[in-house]
């Protein structure tokens, strides 16, 4: 890679040597180096060591490793013939496994945050990449815990609510540990593109955090729920889906921007939080009618307002996740100034855009 972007690529066999990599395919792309070099372009040597292999493939090949075939075998004996010896140790080692732990004890966690190598820091570029690559498990994560966490609500199973919690704990572990990467990766020579990407991830898994925070809240009303014996009416639950598909659209949506970084994607962000603002006025309404007429209980009200202030909290980090993103792009970091500017003197195309969400999103 030259100044961050792929330039050249050769396969072949490598040697790994104490001075560096060497081989025919290191022979093939040097002479561009060279040239690079001597016009003070920064380049990276990035090395497929599973080249036959997608992302997805090459987690099942590390977890069939640690589970199906290495019984009664330590970690660094499950690594043998995988990749070579100097590499595994290595990798072993950063990832915080000790080499010598029954392989059958390491997690598919442990295995996950092995993109996030200490030594990948020597290689700025290739270890932003990494950091997307983690940020990417983050997001999904959260994502994950909040699908389980609303469906928990109509069907309650306890196996699942401790998946909840089990996935909000390994998105705590993301945020500790990657952010901890972003850091240390943000003192190095980036260029303005990966400066960038490295700003918004550290804006940005703090709110992924949170969401797996919010899901876990929501996981809690729906236990309360079980626990008690309480279930909404038909109407609220067929409202609470209505605001609940319109906070799956917006989580997905800054989850694309995040992705993508696309601006285009960000102008739907602002009416979509606008909206489930709205809708959770109006349920919150509709639910002091239904208490006034002996329908619901305020028992019920409490649960129903915690889900409704957990669902309006994740739609202000998405904002927040789509406004980041903007403000990195356009090199403005007053973030909450630009919300603020967004809510007060909103464009045609925001109350446009509105109005067609209000037609789309109608309770019943």
């Amino acid at each position: 890679m030259i100044d961050g972007k792929r330039f050249v690529e050769e396969s072949g066999e490598v040697q790994l040597t104490d001075y560096g990599i060497s081989g025919i395919p290191v022979f093939q792309v040097s002479r561009f180096a060279t040239k690079a070099l001597k016009k003070k372009q920064a380049v990276t040597a990035q090395i497929d060591f599973l080249p036959r292999l997608n992302e997805q493939e090459t987690e099942q090949l590390f977890e069939s490793r640690f589970r199906e075939y290495a019984h009664g075998k330590t970690a660094d004996e499950a690594m043998v013939g995988l990749l070579n010896h100097k590499l595994s140790g290595v990798l072993l080692k950063e990832a915080h496994i000790p080499q010598k732990k029954p392989a059958d004890e390491v997690s598919k966690e442990d295995q996950e945050f092995m993109i996030l190598e200490s030594r990948f820091l020597e290689k700025p570029a290739f270890a932003v990449e990494q950091g997307r690559n983690a940020a990417r498990h983050m997001e999904k994560d959260s994502r994950k815990a909040l699908n389980i966490a609303l469906d928990l609500i109509y069907d309650y199973s306890e196996e699942q609510a401790e998946h909840v919690q089990e996935i909000e704990s390994k998105v705590d572990r993301y945020e500790d540990e990657l952010g901890t990467y972003l850091v240390k990766l943000n003192n190095k020579d980036l260029s303005e593109k990966d400066s960038h990407s490295v700003s918004i991830m550290l804006h940005c898994i703090g709110d992924f955090e949170r969401i797996s925070d919010h899901a876990v809240n929501i996981m809690e009303s729906a236990r309360a729920l079980h626990e008690k014996n309480l279930s909404f009416s038909p109407e609220a639950r067929t409202e609470l889906q209505v605001l609940a598909s319109v906070v799956g659209r917006i989580v997905d949506t800054a989850y694309d921007v995040f992705d993508k970084q696309d601006m285009n994607l960000t102008r739907d962000v602002e009416p979509l939080e606008e909206m489930v603002d709205e809708l959770s006025r109006e349920m919150k309404r509709r639910h002091v009618n239904r208490l006034r007429s002996g329908e619901c209980t305020i028992e019920m009200g409490f649960i129903l307002t915690d889900l409704l202030t957990s669902l309006e909290r994740i739609a202000d980090h998405c904002s927040n996740i789509s406004v980041c993103v903007t403000q990195v792009r356009e090199n403005l970091y007053d973030t909450h100034s630009h919300l603020e500017s967004l809510k007060n003197e909103p464009d045609e195309g925001y109350y446009n855009r509105l109005e067609e969400l209000q037609r789309e999103y109608v309770l019943p």
